[in-house]
């Protein structure tokens, strides 16, 4: 009641809404109204347990979190590493990207450009928290003209480095 729920279906995000239904209903489907049609979707099936898309390189950190980079390209003068995270706890997890994804470029430490990542379309949710045993893909942009040679994550229970590979 508060507004429109909106879903991207680029990214995969495991979003949620809640419907108060009958406990004798075993078998449900969501109406989508999409400009002039309307499309229905069986929601019976398991959600996706793993990531849709093969990542490039990860990261275990310990028994909270997988972190996941897909993919990276050069924008404008920007970096932008598409990446994704999977809740392995049942609490769910807080990110601070500032602090946890350092890109190492030229022999140097760059933070992600927040400016730059907000303009982007797969930007990380706001506020920016993985759902229990969730899973979320964003991208975040660096604002760097050097090679980028990996991304450093800063975890909860370890540190790691993804290779970042074929940008020059």
């Amino acid at each position: 009641d508060q507004g429109y729920i909106r879903f991207t279906p680029e990214v995969f995000q495991s979003q949620e809404a809640a419907f108060l239904v009958p406990d004798s209903e075993k078998s449900f489907s969501l109406g989508l109204r999409l400009q002039n049609r309307v499309h229905a979707l069986a929601l019976t099936a398991a959600p996706p347990a793993v990531p849709p898309a093969k990542a490039l390189a990860t990261h275990a950190d310990g028994d909270t979190l997988e972190i996941f980079l897909f993919g990276a390209r050069r924008e404008k003068g920007l970096v932008i590493l598409d990446l994704g995270v999977r809740s392995l706890v049942t609490s769910g997890a807080e990110i601070q990207p500032e602090p946890q994804f350092v890109l190492e470029a030229g022999g140097e430490d760059v933070a992600y450009d927040e400016d730059a990542t907000e303009a982007l379309a797969h930007r990380p949710p706001t506020p920016f928290v993985i759902p229990p045993k969730g899973f979320a893909r964003f991208e975040l942009a660096y604002a760097t003209e050097a090679a980028p040679a990996g991304l450093r994550y800063r975890g909860y229970r370890s540190e790691g480095r993804l290779a970042v590979t074929g940008l020059k």
